[in-house]
């Protein structure tokens, strides 16, 4: 590989200068370090966003797919580390050794962090359909990451798993995240739409129940009611809440406004059977 070929050039030159070693065996955890600062903030950014559309609180499905983004990127983390250390030449590695088994350890971690989270917190159903994707693909990945996780051992990996069949094990296992990945934005796109809907009716609701009210019309506000109790609870508490921001900063808006968010009778109403 041209790769490996530049390193060893730069090896052959560094013996002529040993004070070179430790920052040519430092640059690839260094650039790992600046690909995941990099990627930290476009994830963060990603998740504002989603965040932001959301007009109630977020639901089991969107909590999932933050998650299962940050395992995805978790694994593409674990990709370029454990590539570049294996494209290190001897000598580099072990200059680097305690460093390098440091960032093994946060990257283990993080996985089993995402994986255990989403076990614990996502709803059964919803777990069957990932299960799946949070398995290694490839046996022998799964055999080098469980001897990582027992012994933290890099240098015994180095005799089992080449640099090329590394990338390609652990691309192969980035992309199955990301097709899943990609599955659930789009069933999150079909909720949101889903809930703006709700929220439109809601509104519509509303303003048709305070015009029956102010004109004492008894049926229309039963014919409303039925409506408004086939809604759930907080659609209507997040529609109450909108309308009472709009309605400036008054003394009862604002109380009004304060006992919805607290939780007030609303929020608390039994859902229709």
């Amino acid at each position: 590989m041209r790769r490996r070929a530049l390193i060893d050039a730069d090896i052959a030159r560094e013996e002529a200068d040993p004070r070179a070693l430790p920052a040519l065996a430092a640059a690839p955890l260094d650039a790992l370090r600046e690909y995941n600062a990099i990627a930290e903030e476009i994830i963060g950014h990603d998740e504002a966003l989603l965040l932001d559309d959301l007009s109630v609180e977020a639901s089991p499905l969107v909590h999932a797919l933050l998650i299962f983004t940050r395992l995805k990127d978790a694994v593409a983390m674990m990709r370029g580390f454990l590539t570049g250390m294996l494209a290190l030449p001897e000598p580099a590695l072990r200059e680097i050794y305690s460093r390098a088994v440091a960032e093994l350890v946060f990257i283990l971690h993080r996985q089993w962090e995402y994986v255990s989270t989403l076990q614990a917190k996502t709803p059964r159903e919803l777990l069957a359909s990932l299960s799946a994707a949070l398995q290694l693909k490839s046996d022998l990945l799964a055999e080098v990451q469980s001897r990582l996780v027992s012994d933290f051992d890099l240098t015994a990996v180095r005799s089992t798993l080449s640099v090329q069949k590394c990338w390609e094990l652990y691309t192969a296992q980035v992309d199955g995240l990301q097709v899943v990945e990609v599955q659930l934005e789009a069933r999150v796109r079909t909720e949101i739409a889903e809930a703006e809907t709700q929220r439109v009716e809601a509104s519509r609701a509303l303003g048709d129940a305070a015009l029956a009210i102010a004109a004492a019309d008894g049926a229309g506000a039963m014919g409303v009611a039925r409506r408004l109790a086939s809604m759930p609870s907080a659609v209507i508490k997040s529609v109450l809440l909108a309308r009472l921001a709009e309605l400036g900063p008054g003394e009862a808006a604002l109380r009004a406004g304060a006992l919805l968010a607290d939780g007030g009778a609303l929020g608390e109403r039994a859902e229709p059977t």
